[in-house]
């Protein structure tokens, strides 16, 4: 597991990778970013059952949502 503060990685999404400031590591990824904002510290594990790499990367974002009578709760995450 590797643990990174958000001021200690940067995400390059054209290139589609991940820059380590602390190992001078770039490391590849697939797929897209689902939430834009601002990020917290990220969290990349390996898992050896599948024999692949996961990075965490919480985000803070805000969403205005219509006021009504009913109220709901929703993990975007």
């Amino acid at each position: 597991m590797v643990i990174s503060r958000n001021d200690r990685y940067v995400i390059n999404e054209e290139r589609m990778d991940i820059y380590l400031k602390q190992f001078h590591l770039t490391l590849k990824f697939k797929g897209k970013l689902k939430w834009n904002g601002k990020q917290g510290r990220s969290e990349i594990i390996y898992d050896e059952a599948g024999k692949w790499w996961y990075a965490h990367i919480p985000a803070e974002f805000e969403h205005e949502a219509e006021k009504g009578k009913l109220t709901a709760s929703v993990d975007w995450g």
